[in-house]
């Protein structure tokens, strides 16, 4: 992907840059093979090359979704903040994205396995 932005930048009229579905398939596939570190440094990388110009459509929600998919299914103890932190960054992004029933499931799904029933509650509430 990093290579289909850089071919757009130096030739745009001959390279296309990567849509969405390029780079959800790759965030995708980090989570699952459980490699949810990668995931956000792809998300943080797409974001900052949408905002400087580079992609002409951001990450939307299935992109987010992947990678709070990766990051509920890791091993990290910070797994909830980071979930949560991504799920705010969608709503409060310069473009707003609307979280959905995927990434509801998957922030559910994160706090299960971690015990935080009263987190669970409260999201249902939510």
């Amino acid at each position: 992907l990093k290579g289909m932005v850089q071919n757009h930048k130096q030739l745009p009229i001959q390279n296309k840059p990567p849509n969405p579905i390029h780079y959800t398939a790759v965030l995708n596939s980090f989570a699952r093979r459980g490699m949810a570190s990668e995931a956000e440094q792809l998300l943080q990388y797409l974001r900052e090359q949408h905002n400087a110009g580079n992609l002409e459509e951001g990450p939307g929600s299935a992109a987010y979704n992947c990678v709070i998919n990766a990051i509920a299914q890791s091993d990290d103890r910070d797994a909830p903040q980071k979930a949560w932190a991504l799920v705010e960054s969608m709503e409060k992004g310069p473009v707003e994205i609307q979280p959905d029933a995927v990434t509801f499931g998957s922030l559910l799904n994160c706090y299960a396995k971690r015990g935080l029933s009263i987190k669970a509650e409260q999201l249902l509430r939510r």
